[in-house]
Formats: C-alpha cells, structure tokens, sequence
C-alpha cells in the first residue's frame, strides 16, 4: 500500500519543523507541488494520485534534505514570487525579497503615465526582477540592464524571455557605468550589495552559505557601491530624470549624504512593510 498525498504532506512539514526552518508547512507544501508538477490546491484536497506520489519519494527526500540544510527554497524549487510574477532563481542571483517591491511601488508613484515612453537603466540587475517588473507596466519603456555576473545575466534573459520583454530590454556585462555607452536615461534604479563585510558572517545560514557574496558585500563601510554610482550619476541621468535605490537599514542619513554632495536633489524615502526605509528617491 503506497503512501498518500496527506500523509507524505504531514511527514514532509514535520520534518521541516523538526529541522527548525520557520516556514515549514508551506516550504513543504510548496517542495510536493514542485516534485509532482501539480498545484497547491491539488495537494491541500488530496487530489494526487498515489502512484505519482511514490514515484517520487526519493526525490521529494533529497529536497526535503536540502532545505533542511538551510539552502533557500528558490533554489530547490528554480523559482520565486515577485510582484505578481514568477521569476526564475538560482545561487547565481540575489533571491528578490518582498522588501524590494517598494522600490517598484515608488517608481509608480512617480512615472504614474504607464503609456509614457521612458528609459530606464538597472545597475546589478541580478534576477531582473527589478526592471523587468518596471517594464511590464510601462509598455512604451525601454530598458538596460547591467551586471558583472555573465550568469546573473543568464538568469535575467530567461525571466525576460519567459515575461516576452527581449524586444524592450539589453543586458550588459558591466562592473557598474563601464560599460555602457554614453547616453541619458529618464529613470536609474539600483539594488546594489550594501552589507558591511564584517557582518556577512552574521546573516542568515541561507542568505550567506547559499547566494552569491558579490551581491552582498558593500565593502567595510557598506557604502562602497553608492559611491561607485555616486561618481558617474550625473553623466548617464537625463535633465530631471530620476534615481530610485535600495538600501540597508539605518543607511539614510549616509547615502542621501553621499548624493547630495554631487548636487542630486533628494526627494522623499519610503519604507517597507515592517516600517524599515528600504528606498531613497533623488532628482538630477
């Protein structure tokens, strides 16, 4: 007699549990879903077959194995939900965390005519779920996404490939502005690495054992890579045009310093949904 979907759904969130991973019933849920290529709905009401669910024991196994060992569940599962989409994932990017959507949410506040035509340029595109997010709401937008990982690359052609956004979009392999030839763009975002060095040691098991650390590290102040973008700004920013970035906690006071020392406008902050400032807004 095989083992059934509610039982095999009991065992996998015990075992998450018992390995203290704070989410265990839906990483659970959400491992079944993956490994039997069906839907939440499919597993909660018991509507799998059981001989799908023995063929699949072992892989489901290894899985479970895996996120017990801390590595994020992106990672196991290839995916992530961002911002109503589904983005592709892997350890060579940075896992889009819900903190980030405010940093869209802002961008919408501001450029509040989607049908306007605009240029946007994304520094450390990462997954791409930043600026394809963006892309899809502006249908008339085009934008450039650059980053130092050829693979993080990778990543990002296959979200906008999977999202039809190839004919809006050009991803370059740039350490910062290097690379990217000399023109104005209407809006400039950036969720770039901003974690003081010393603390990498400090973060969660699946934030520093599992992504990769270029995303991270902003060197021993965290502050290195604002200045990097800080030092050539105003020469890729159209007149009046707009720079959106992320930042750690308790970073405000130092990078809005760090833009107005180069004659940017500061314009407002936002904060995330726990009440941390999570986005700076300046003004060429």
């Amino acid at each position: 007699m095989g083992v059934k979907i509610e039982e095999l759904l009991k065992y996998s969130s015990d075992f998450l549990k018992n390995a203290k991973i704070p989410s265990y019933n839906l990483d659970a849920l959400l491992i079944l879903c993956s490994s039997l290529g069906v839907t939440k709905e499919d597993v909660i009401f018991s509507k799998v077959e059981d001989d799908l669910v023995q063929k699949n024991l072992e892989k489901i196994q290894s899985l479970l194995v895996r996120r017990s060992n801390k590595e994020p569940l992106s990672h196991i599962i290839g995916y992530r939900e961002f911002y109503d989409d589904i983005f592709l994932v892997n350890q060579d990017v940075l896992d889009p965390r819900p903190d980030s959507e405010v940093l869209i949410e802002s961008v919408f506040n501001i450029f509040d005519n989607k049908n306007k035509t605009i240029k946007i340029l994304e520094l450390g595109v990462g997954s791409g779920c930043l600026l394809l997010s963006i892309l899809k709401n502006f249908v008339n937008a085009f934008g450039v996404g650059a980053d130092i990982s050829k693979k993080a690359l990778n990543i990002a052609w296959k979200n906008a490939n999977k999202m039809n956004l190839t004919d809006r979009v050009n991803l370059i392999n740039s350490d910062w502005f290097a690379n990217i030839e000399d023109q104005e763009f209407d809006l400039v975002i950036s969720n770039p690495p901003y974690i003081e060095s010393k603390q990498i040691d400090n973060l969660q098991d699946e934030v520093k054992n599992f992504e990769p650390k270029i995303a991270l590290d902003g060197g021993l102040s965290g502050l290195d890579c604002y200045k990097e973008i800080a030092s050539n700004i105003n020469k890729f920013l159209a007149k009046e045009g707009y720079l959106f970035l992320e930042i750690g906690i308790g970073q405000e006071d130092e990078v809005i310093k760090i833009f107005q020392d180069i004659n940017m406008k500061f314009i407002e902050q936002k904060k995330d949904l726990a009440g941390i400032v999570r986005c700076l807004i300046f003004r060429k």
